[in-house]
Formats: structure tokens, sequence, C-alpha cells
């Protein structure tokens, strides 16, 4: 007799605070039992987090870490150079590039750009016990932006 498969679904928020000129890499969920992905909806805002900056330019990623692997690197936008480096890019389910900034009007008046993007991707990937679902950011603005995502995924196991 065969097993019937158990779907979980899984909806999660990050807030990255405050990333500067670097790398950050925010854990999401860590599997704990085999199975596959089969879906992914995400929703991703940027923003500036001070008055002072114009604007930046943030790298964002929704990667599959297997266990055991080292974080992979972003490299910092706009160098010319690839995202990630070589073999780290085969975790990747989703990357964007998104430009928070600030616009200064005819009235002198400032009005603030969030970034914000959303999307749904159709994806079979397996996972195993100990593989992490984790978001990976990389911005440029020297006063900080900040990132605010949530996802919903589906598991089968």
């Amino acid at each position: 007799m065969k097993r019937a498969k158990v779907v979980d679904k899984r909806i999660v928020t990050s807030l990255i605070n405050h990333l500067g000129v670097g790398t950050d890499v925010d854990v999401l969920h860590t599997f704990t039992y085999p199975g596959t992905i089969f879906g992914l909806h995400y929703e991703m805002t940027a923003y500036l987090d001070n008055a002072i900056s114009e604007q930046s330019i943030f790298n964002v990623a929704i990667y599959l870490l297997q266990d055991g692997v080292n974080n992979p690197t972003m490299n910092l936008p706009g160098t010319g150079s690839r995202l990630m480096n070589q073999g780290d890019e085969r975790g990747v389910l989703v990357s964007h590039t998104l430009f928070p900034r600030r616009i200064l009007l005819v009235d002198t008046s400032l009005v603030v750009k969030d970034d914000k993007v959303s999307g749904h991707i159709k994806t079979e990937r397996k996972v195993h016990a100990g593989d992490k679902l984790v978001i990976i950011s990389r911005g440029d603005a020297t006063l900080g932006t900040s990132l605010i995502s949530m996802l919903t995924y589906w598991i089968r196991s």
C-alpha cells in the first residue's frame, strides 16, 4: 500500500535591518525531513533607513543552501562582476536587484520610493534534512538599506 504524500504549506517573514555595504544571510527555514519544494510565492520591499542616502542598489536572492555547504558570497552590485561566485548560483531560486531612492521634487520636497517586487515560481527542488532556505542580500548604501520579505512555499514529503 502506497503512503499518501503530505503537503506542508509554510509562510515565513524576514526583516533585514540596516544593511550597509556588505552581505547578510537570513535563515528562513531549516528542513528537518526530506521532501520537495514545489512552489514559491514571494514579496520583497527594500527601503532606505535614513534621511541622507539618496539611493541604493540592493541585490537579493532566495537561496536553497545544502547541509554542510558554506554560505555563498554575493559580490558588490554594479561592479561588473558576477552576482555570485562560480558554483554558488545553482542554489538560487529567485534573484532581483532593487533600487530604493529619494527623489527631490520641483517644490524641493523629498519623495521616498521604496522598491517592491513580487512573484511566483513553479519549481521542484529536492531538500534533505539539514538544508536551509535563506535570503542573501548585498547593499551599497553606506548608511543602510532594509528589506522586508514574505514567502509562502509548499513542501511535499
